[in-house]
């Protein structure tokens, strides 16, 4: 039976519902659309489409689980591509990155110390991730029209300002003993910064050169 338009919207609408990510709703939706269209006739659409929905993915129980699945596979890969292109910087020509940062973080220290220019400085490398992920999710918005967010766009956020939260959990509880965590410490982050911000891009950009394909 071919559906007609009206009958793949309401589906896709009753999808977006419950469905949290780009790629579970695109698996879900085709293969109803391909199991409604198979069958000779069908008496009642939504009634046919709930069946499928709890006979093939378990319900929205089911789909829940395949989505906690496939986004902690999207996070095994990013998570193993990170410690690959770490374990590259401390081999030639990667090395030049930390030396980099390092020669960065001296010059920092020398010409802004504690300033509020290096605080900016900071502030720029540690929100610089999320901006990346707002264009890259818009470019990729207008490009493949997704209606939801992806396993990777979700995990990347994640990570995006992951280091900062541990930046800032740390000040938290050296404030409450009310420690200082010592300028030379400071940018010490500062150089693990740039180093995940780097990697952070490279993992990004080469992922959105392949969606964009």
């Amino acid at each position: 039976m071919k559906l007609d338009n009206q009958q793949k919207t309401a589906i896709q609408q009753n999808l977006i519902k419950f469905v949290k990510y780009q790629e579970t709703y695109q698996e879900i939706y085709d293969h109803i659309l391909t199991s409604l269209e198979t069958m000779d006739t069908i008496p009642n659409v939504q009634i046919a489409y709930t069946h499928i929905l709890e006979n093939d993915f378990g319900g929205i129980k089911g789909i829940e689980i395949m989505e906690k699945i496939g986004k902690k596979a999207i996070r095994h890969n990013i998570q193993k591509a990170y410690v690959n292109h770490l374990i590259n910087l401390f081999k030639w020509p990667g090395i030049l990155l930390p030396a980099l940062a390092l020669i960065a973080a001296y010059f920092d220290i020398s010409l802004f110390g504690t300033s509020f220019v290096a605080a900016v400085l900071f502030l720029m490398c540690c929100v610089s991730p999320w901006l990346f992920l707002v264009v890259r999710n818009f470019i990729i918005g207008l490009k493949v029209k997704e209606v939801k967010n992806t396993y990777f766009g979700d995990v990347m956020s994640e990570l995006a300002l992951v280091l900062f939260r541990v930046y800032c959990f740390a000040k938290a509880i050296l404030l409450i003993f009310k420690m200082q965590m010592g300028q030379y410490i400071e940018h010490a982050f500062f150089v693990l910064l740039i180093i995940h911000v780097f990697i952070f891009f490279t993992i990004s950009v080469k992922q959105l050169k392949v969606s964009l394909r």
